[in-house]
Parts: structure tokens; sequence; C-alpha cells
């Protein structure tokens, strides 16, 4: 079976090998035209004499890819020699046929025009000097070879690509693919990821997402527990408990702020579990967290109306007198019925326009009663790069996260590393 199919990857070499790399590369790059051409694009860059046929132009042309390969015939028009390493590299020598029994790391033909030999190199100085360059017994007699190699880091592969995931531009599948990628980069090639610290990413939104991904990773047992919502961010799903399931870690592009953001009670059925709760509001304010109700009517489906009570002790207790009692609420009259206590009791406002235009006024038949509550803690990016350095941020996660925790349910957090041994 040809070595660049999905489903047949190497088994007898270690995860750490660079063929894994490079084949996972070009099994990217087969499967995601968006990703050829972003790489082909980075390519032309770099054509100072503008060799390069546009991509455009080959678009009715087959495009073959290969790996690990010595016994090919060279026979389109050009031939490209293209070193992919963790660093620029000045070229010693121009690319030209030498006597060699060469093994390419990759070839991708493009059509009947352009021949691309590939050497994927972790470290550029293991690079030895006629490694970029075609056997001459690999060459038809009148190929023209282009004499400058191109030279391609890692660390602007991943930058790429950390934009292309966070696209809604481009097909779901393809960006998944690259996903998928970035995390075999992260797991046994994290040595090329320049993007490994907040300050590293330089304020890239795609970077700092990606970077808060692999944070939150670092913190739990079992990888797996670190998911994406879309129009929120990463978040640990908290499985155990029924107060809560989601703990987010989210990015404020706007405000450049990191939130570590825990919200109880936030369907009907983590309310009930939730209620009655002996937190000390107080304790967390002085301790710099953000409270706040965040009580809000839903279906099945949504949610459609929020509120955010200013009085958050008189909104905890009414809860706990109450919790225990929520219930869908099935028709007008009877959540008119039910609001009513929630009006006299200053808990939600009477006469609210979104509540009248969103539920009152329309067919909704069944609706939720969700009265969350969010504890927020507040990162600014500066701060964030600073404790970002050896395992400083990890540590305070696990610490704050636990609190928060402890502080509203009494649990412990079983899923999260111990803070000493967070990488």
């Amino acid at each position: 079976m040809e070595r660049l199919n999905y489903f047949n990857p190497y088994i007898s070499k270690q995860n750490h090998h660079e063929d894994r790399l490079t084949r996972s590369f070009l099994v990217l790059l087969k499967y995601s035209p968006a990703c050829f051409s972003f790489f082909y694009e980075s390519i032309m860059q770099q054509d100072e004499n503008k060799d390069l046929p546009l991509l455009s132009s080959q678009i009715n042309e087959d495009i073959q890819y290969k790996t690990q390969v010595g016994n090919v015939l060279f026979e389109t028009e050009l031939l490209l020699s293209i070193l992919i390493t963790n660093d620029t590299l000045e070229p010693n020598r121009k690319i030209e046929p030498v006597e060699r029994n060469a093994v390419y790391d990759g070839v991708i033909t493009l059509g009947n025009k352009v021949s691309m030999i590939i050497e994927t190199k972790p470290e550029k100085n293991n690079v030895w000097v006629d490694q970029l360059c075609p056997s001459k017994k690999h060459l038809s007699e009148d190929i023209k070879i282009i004499e400058t190699p191109i030279i391609i880091t890692w660390s602007s592969i991943i930058k790429w690509l950390n934009e292309f995931i966070n696209s809604d531009m481009f097909n779901y599948t393809e960006r998944q693919v690259a996903n998928d990628f970035l995390s075999l980069i992260q797991s046994n090639f994290s040595y090329l990821n320049p993007f490994d610290r907040y300050e590293y990413c330089k304020g890239n939104t795609s970077l700092i997402l990606k970077r808060t991904e692999n944070l939150l990773k670092s913190i739990v047992n079992d990888e797996t527990l670190v998911r994406h919502h879309l129009g929120w961010g990463y978040f640990i799903e908290t499985l155990s408990f029924g107060s809560i399931r989601k703990i987010g870690l989210i990015y404020k592009p706007e405000n450049k702020v990191l939130e570590l953001s825990l919200y109880f009670g936030d369907t009907q059925g983590q309310a009930k579990a939730y209620y009655p709760t002996r937190v000390n509001i107080i304790d967390f304010q002085e301790k710099g967290w953000l409270t706040y109700g965040n009580f809000h009517l839903a279906t099945v489906a949504s949610n459609l109306v929020y509120f955010h009570p200013e009085d958050l002790d008189k909104y905890i207790s009414y809860w706990n007198n109450h919790g225990k009692q929520l219930k869908q609420i099935r028709g007008r009259k009877n959540l008119i019925d039910y609001l009513d206590p929630l009006f006299q009791n200053r808990i939600i406002p009477r006469n609210d326009t979104q509540l009248n235009d969103k539920i009152l006024k329309t067919n909704i038949v069944n609706v939720n009663i969700c009265p969350g509550i969010g504890f927020i803690y507040q990162y600014p990016l500066e701060k964030a790069e600073e404790l970002d350095i050896e395992n400083q941020f990890q540590e305070d996660l696990i610490s704050k996260i636990k609190y928060c925790i402890k502080e509203n349910i009494d649990k412990s957090c079983s899923f999260l590393m111990d803070g000493s041994k967070s990488k």
C-alpha cells in the first residue's frame, strides 16, 4: 500500500522519528488543498527569478506526493529543492546534479511542470552539503534545475497552520486534519514549536489560542478532557461534577486578557445539583475574583434571555430556598406565575424587553430555569506571559481551580495533575 495513504502510517519507526514528521506533513498537504496552497505560496515568495508557475495555472494538473523514495525519474520542466528545518539557513552551494544514491524525504510533482524534492530536518545543522542536490541518475536530460534552494522554517508552517484552523473561511475537515498535525507536533516534536509560551505568541490570537489549548492539556490527567466550544474557547470538561461541566480559559483579544471561567448551575439540571450552596462570595472578591449572577431562561436547544442580578447575596439566598423545586415550566401562564416571585424579589426586572420579545410574545411553550453563578479570574496577557515560565502558570491555574471547586461544591479535582508534576 502507498505510504502516503492516510490509513497506512509507519509501524516500525518510533514516534519521534523524523520520517514520521515528513510523512504526516505530506499527508496534510495531500488531503488539504488549502494547506498545499499556503505551502506553495510560501515557496513562490522565495522564487527570486519567478521560474515557478502560478498555482492557478495548474488547476487541472495532477499533483503526486511521495515519501522516502529513491527509485524515481524526474521528467518535468523544472526541479526545485526545498529544505524544511527549525531555523533560517544561508545556502552554501547551488543546487546541481551530484553522484549519489539519493533517497528523498518527500517528492511533490505538479503535472509536467515542476518536481519538488523535499528534505525535512528538525535541526538545520544536520544537513550535509550535497543533501539538497538531486542525483544525476534521477534526472531527464532537458530538465531545468532551479539553483537556489527554498528554505522554509517549521515555525512559519506552525504559524500559518494556527491561523488556518481558527478561520471559518475554510473547510472544517481540512482544518481538523491541520489541527491533528499540530497535535502531533506538540506531542512528538514539541521542540519545533516556538510558540510554547504566551510571550512567544507576540499577541497573535491564533497562536495564543493554541498555547491555551496546550496549557490546559498540561494540567489534566487525561488530555481528551480539553475541548473547544465555538464562540467561547478552550475548556476542561468536568464529567465527575453534577453542578458544573466546563472550566474555561478564555482569551478576550479586545481586552488582551485570559479569563479562568467557572459557571456553576449553568443548566437547570446543574442548578438543581448546585443549590443549596454555602459559597462565600466576599472571600472570592477579596481574592480578586469577579462574581456575578448568571440567570437565564432557555429551551432545550438554546439560551434565550440572560439576567445578571446585582445583589448576589439575595440571589443566592433565593435559590438556596427554591433550587430543589426547579423544573421545566410548560405554558405561558405557568411561566408568568413562576416569574412573578422573581419580579417581586427583584431577581429579574419586570417588563424586560428581551424577556417579552424572545419568550412571552412568542410561541415558545417549554422553558428551562437556569439560575447560574459565574466565577471569573482575569489574567492580563502581560501577567500570563510572566507566569508562563517553567510551571508557574500551570501551578497557579491548578490552585485556583481547586479553590473555586472546593469553596463552591466541596469536591476534589482528581482530573487535575499534581501541581508539582504539570509540564
